[in-house]
């Protein structure tokens, strides 16, 4: 893989991860503001807020935050450069 396939590949996951955020946190405003007032009644209406958001954290941190080159875990943070493994620089 050459170094513009390299951030190219990483661009992607970085979307990728734009959406599954945007989704995580977008599904659970939603049923907040259609189900304002039943949500809270019950701990199932909680968990139905949750899972959602918590589902797209695990989706994001466990299976896309990976390398393009090796496909080590690239870490908890979203403002890395390159592979903590294989040192492949990943953006500028």
């Amino acid at each position: 893989m050459n170094q513009e396939e390299i951030k190219s590949a990483f661009a992607r996951i970085q979307r990728r991860n734009l959406i599954a955020s945007s989704v995580g946190i977008g599904i659970p405003a939603l049923i907040l503001l259609v189900l304002r007032d039943s949500i809270f009644e019950s701990p199932d209406g909680l968990l139905l807020l949750f899972a959602p958001a918590i589902a797209t954290v695990a989706y994001v941190q466990l299976v896309n935050w990976r390398c393009p080159v090796c496909n080590a875990w690239l870490g908890r943070f979203f403002t890395v450069r390159e592979c903590p493994d294989c040192r492949a620089i990943l953006r500028d």
